[in-house]
């Protein structure tokens, strides 16, 4: 038997009643070096605590980081977690498996989640 409900998008031809539009969103967060060689873990955020894809999946074991925001949004405290429990312990281990000193550069664009121009993190 065929449904005789579904979720439709903006371009389909049969809008009809009984039809809505998705309203789904997701944020991903990507982190690579220059060359490409050393990549971190996505990190992916979408309004759900805990979608129900994942009901049974250790979240843990997954190929990315997941958290949640109420509009599925980057915001300061996302960013800043990321920030210090991700960026900062996967570059530092590169560049110590590296034997390179222990700097490194984010270049990050204008977003309001993003700390002011000028400031810098002490990890």
């Amino acid at each position: 038997m065929l449904p005789d409900r579904t979720l439709a998008t903006k371009t389909d031809s049969h809008k009809r009643e009984g039809f809505k539009q998705r309203k789904d969103q997701v944020t991903l967060l990507f982190c690579v070096n220059k060359s490409g060689s050393h990549k971190l873990r996505p990190l992916m955020i979408e309004k759900a605590r805990s979608p129900r894809c994942f009901h049974h999946v250790n979240m843990k074991a997954l190929p990315f980081e997941y958290t949640n925001s109420k509009n599925a949004w980057m915001n300061r405290s996302i960013f800043e977690g990321w920030f210090h429990k991700t960026f900062v312990p996967a570059v530092r281990a590169h560049l110590r498996k590296l034997k390179q000193e222990g700097k490194a550069l984010l270049l990050l664009d204008n977003c309001p989640a993003h700390p002011p121009s000028g400031k810098s993190f002490q990890s």
